[in-house]
């Protein structure tokens, strides 16, 4: 019932589509949703394929970022045009369904709500209060869908469906290898199975950068879905961008800067920036990794946090104001 009162109230090509219901028998309620060929995106990213030797084939980067790219859709969709913002609170890589021709329909959608949803809490004196859920505001959302995007990243199966210590364990020996100063560090934690070229590794940087971005400890400081689609729709501004300009908005305010938005609370602090070489980073084992680069870079350090606020933070560069806009502190999203 709660699936069908989300169907009241929003449509779009980026949510599953809903063809009928049957509420007659009140044992035997269900809803028929149209079919989805190719699954979902934890049993696509990787299957069998049609060889004898049982091996596995995976998802091409072009579809990964297609699938990315089309997820953003939907939450900017969920996040921005509804009124009020409705929040899907079970983003994760099995909530991402498969078309046949890999076009991405969000479902699970039992869990959406409207991001004033509200628990009522009986205090121990008998107090009646109010408090905003937890997992009820797109900030959650954003933070849920950056390990997504991890997952599309490294190919590391589970990420986005769990929160236990392994995971959080995982994420602080991952993120460090995420710096906007170093593409070759990326490398080290890069899917072994991707094939890709030099221009294909940027945009796959790009993706981990937006990654850690919507992985902010801090709610407020996470970007808003529809940058985070602008972001990965034009991938290599994200990266490019940072070289050809640089220079110009070393001494500009951070203020209205897009990576604010991006990056979140990774504030430039010549205190917090440390010069570093690729190769001083050990690789992580089970991991291939290209052509490391004699480059010297510069990196925060990691961020990790439960999606509700609790976390550490790191430091950024200032970029130019095309696709990230600082968001206002008090715009808690």
């Amino acid at each position: 019932m709660l699936e069908l009162e989300v169907f009241s109230k929003v449509s779009h090509p980026r949510l599953v589509p809903l063809l009928g219901h049957c509420l007659e028998n009140e044992n035997e309620k269900f809803l028929v949703y149209k079919h989805m060929p190719n699954g979902d995106l934890s049993t696509s990213l990787f299957k069998k394929s049609n060889s004898d030797d049982d091996s596995l084939q995976s998802l091409d980067w072009i579809t990964r970022l297609k699938i990315a790219t089309g997820a953003a859709e939907g939450l900017s969709y969920l996040h921005h045009e509804c009124t009020p913002p409705f929040v899907h609170r079970d983003i994760k890589a099995s909530s991402i369904l498969l078309d046949d021709k890999y076009e991405v329909r969000l479902g699970s959608l039992s869990e959406v709500c409207a991001q004033e949803g509200i628990l009522i809490k009986i205090g121990s004196q008998g107090f009646c209060g109010c408090r905003s859920t937890p997992n009820a505001t797109c900030a959650y959302d954003v933070y849920c869908f950056g390990k997504v995007l991890l997952e599309l990243v490294t190919g590391k199966l589970g990420i986005s469906s769990s929160n236990d210590a392994a995971t959080k364990e995982w994420l602080e020996s991952t993120l460090p290898y995420i710096s906007i100063y170093d593409k070759e560090l990326v490398t080290n934690i890069v899917d072994p199975s991707l094939i890709i070229d030099e221009d294909l590794l940027e945009e796959v940087w790009a993706m981990a950068i937006v990654a850690r971005s919507c992985l902010n400890p801090k709610p407020t400081r996470r970007p808003l879905m529809r940058y985070i689609l602008k972001a990965l729709e034009n991938p290599l501004k994200v990266v490019r961008e940072e070289h050809s300009s640089s220079a110009r908005l070393r001494t500009t305010s951070s203020r209205g800067s897009w990576n604010a938005a991006l990056f979140g609370s990774w504030r430039h602090s010549s205190s917090d920036v440390a010069a570093t070489s690729a190769a001083a980073y050990p690789k992580i084992e089970g991991v291939s990794s290209f052509k490391q680069s004699g480059n010297t870079g510069s990196q925060g350090s990691g961020q990790i946090g439960d999606g509700n606020g609790n976390g550490h933070s790191s430091s950024t560069r200032r970029h130019s104001k095309e696709i990230f806009p600082e968001p206002l502190d008090e715009e808690d999203v």
